[in-house]
C-alpha cells in the first residue's frame, strides 16, 4: 500500500498538472513519479498522462502505464491497450491481452471501447455481442456507454429500438449521482451521442443550445465543446467563439 507521504506527493501533484506552466507540470511529473515508485498506482496512470502530453519520451509514458497496471490500475493496462495497438506485428494479440486485463481490473472504459469497436463491425454476431457490452459499460456507469446508450433508446436509430422509459431511467440514474464531475461528463458524452444521431439541423442545433445550461456553471469542457461545435458553423459569431475558448 501506498504511504500517506505519497498520498501527499500525489495530491499535490494532481494539483499542478493542471496549470497551464510548463514547470508546474515538470514537477507535478516529478512528484507523482515518486508517489508511483512508492506503489501509488493512479499516480503511475498520471505520469503516463503527463508524459504523453508533455512531449516527454513514450518509453517513461509506457513504464508507468505498465506500472499502474501492475498496481491494480484498470486505466494503466487500458493505455497499455492502446499502446499495444499501434504497433505493428503482434500488437493485435498484445493489445487484445491488455484490453482482457483492463476487463479482469473493472475498467468500464475497456468494456466501452471493446463495446465499440464490435458495433462497429459488419458481423452480425459481433454486433450483436458489442451492444451486450455496451448495455454492461453502461449499467456500470461508463458515462460514454451511458451516453451512447440514452441516445439509441430515444432515437430509435442506427438499428437500436426505441424505449423512452428506459432512456428516462439512465437520465435520472445519472443525474442522481452526487459526483458533479460524473454528471458534467455524461451530460457533455449525451449531447456528443445526440448529435451523432441528429439527422437535421434543428436536431442538431437543439444539442448546441442544451449545452448553455452546462457552459453557464463554468465548466471549461463545456465551453471547450461548444467552441468546438460552433467553430464548424460558418454563421456562427466569431467573438462568441473566442470567448467560449478564454473560459475554456
Amino acid at each position: 500500500a501506498a504511504s500517506p507521504s505519497a498520498d501527499l506527493e500525489a495530491a499535490y501533484g494532481q494539483f499542478l498538472a493542471q496549470s497551464s506552466d510548463a514547470a508546474d507540470r515538470q514537477k507535478a511529473i516529478g512528484l507523482l513519479r515518486h508517489a508511483a515508485d512508492g506503489g501509488m498506482g493512479q499516480a503511475a496512470v498520471l505520469v503516463g498522462r503527463l508524459a504523453a502530453i508533455t512531449g516527454g519520451t513514450p518509453a517513461v509514458a509506457e513504464t508507468y502505464f505498465r506500472l499502474g497496471a501492475d498496481l491494480g490500475k484498470p486505466e494503466g493496462a487500458r493505455q497499455m491497450a492502446k499502446i499495444a495497438s499501434c504497433r505493428p506485428a503482434g500488437s493485435t494479440d498484445a493489445a487484445g491481452r491488455w484490453t482482457d486485463r483492463a476487463l479482469y481490473l473493472g475498467s468500464t472504459t475497456a468494456l466501452y471501447d471493446a463495446a465499440a469497436t464490435g458495433l462497429a463491425s459488419s458481423d452480425a454476431a459481433t454486433k450483436a455481442q458489442g451492444l451486450v457490452l455496451m448495455k454492461q459499460a453502461a449499467y456500470k456507469g461508463d458515462p460514454e456507454a451511458l451516453a451512447w446508450l440514452i441516445a439509441h433508446l430515444e432515437s430509435g436509430r442506427d438499428g437500436a429500438t426505441a424505449d423512452a422509459a428506459m432512456a428516462n431511467t439512465l437520465l435520472r440514474f445519472i443525474d442522481q449521482q452526487k459526483d458533479v464531475e460524473f454528471v458534467l461528463e455524461a451530460r457533455l458524452e449525451l449531447i456528443k451521442a445526440r448529435l451523432a444521431l441528429a439527422q437535421t439541423d434543428s436536431e442538431k442545433a437543439a444539442q448546441i443550445a442544451a449545452l448553455d445550461a452546462l457552459v453557464a456553471t463554468g465548466a471549461p469542457a463545456a465551453a471547450q465543446l461548444k467552441g468546438d461545435l460552433l467553430h464548424d458553423d460558418p454563421n456562427a459569431d466569431p467573438e462568441q467563439i473566442l470567448s467560449l475558448y478564454a473560459t475554456a
